[in-house]
């Protein structure tokens, strides 16, 4: 597993951007360059090993949890993060959690589902598991990622829809509206275009296996 988790030299690394490795910012990163990953690794272009270290970097780190409790309130602490950091110095690597994360379901939008449903955790246990699980998740996702059914056909019936949901604002410029509306038109058709979730899905999957 790549050293995201372990304490020593790449400590200091991890502290300086620390706010970018716990919550759904950390996960958005690290499926940033899981996209970079898989691409490169398509293209026999070996930047994927450091695309793919960033992804194992950012997912261990974001397995630990590093909110205290007070009472009833929860608040982040860095030093429940270094303690718990420094309990998975010499950690015991699961092997169940290879295995249930190799038996995933891994298209793209599947393991992104995963990704970010999970929560970080607290116990060593739990946070290696987690950690272990995502990581073969994401390992997958790059060599030998699931294909999803009539891929293709999908992907076009889609893109028509796509097409068709963004072009509907501008119907209304045909119709005989006034030029003064066209920003309007415009914030339309972004809202409908960032909105459209099937689209953004096929796309996701289309993309992935094409080099």
């Amino acid at each position: 597993m790549y050293t995201g988790l372990d304490g020593g030299k790449k400590r200091a690394k991890i502290r300086r951007g620390r706010v970018a490795h716990h919550g759904h910012e950390a996960l958005d990163l690290a499926f940033n360059y899981l996209k970079k990953a898989r691409k490169a690794y398509m293209r026999g272009d070996n930047r994927y090993v450091e695309y793919l270290g960033r992804v194992l970097h950012y997912i261990q780190d974001y397995s630990v949890d590093p909110r205290q409790k007070l009472w009833i309130f929860e608040y982040r602490s860095g030093h429940a993060h270094d303690e718990r950091e420094g309990n998975l110095a010499h950690p015991h690597v699961p092997e169940e959690a290879i295995s249930v994360g190799f038996s995933e379901v891994c298209t793209p939008s599947r393991a992104k589902e995963v990704m970010f449903k999970v929560k970080p955790k607290k116990n060593p246990e739990e946070i290696m598991f987690l950690a272990t699980f995502l990581s073969a998740v994401v390992v997958k996702l790059v060599f030998k990622p699931d294909k999803p059914h009539k891929l293709e056909e999908n992907y076009r019936k889609a893109l028509k829809a796509h097409i068709i949901l963004v072009s509907l604002p501008l119907l209304t410029l045909l119709a005989g509206a006034s030029a003064s509306t066209l920003v309007l038109v415009a914030v339309l058709s972004s809202i409908l275009h960032a909105l459209d979730f099937r689209y953004h899905k096929w796309k996701l999957e289309y993309e992935w296996f094409k080099p």
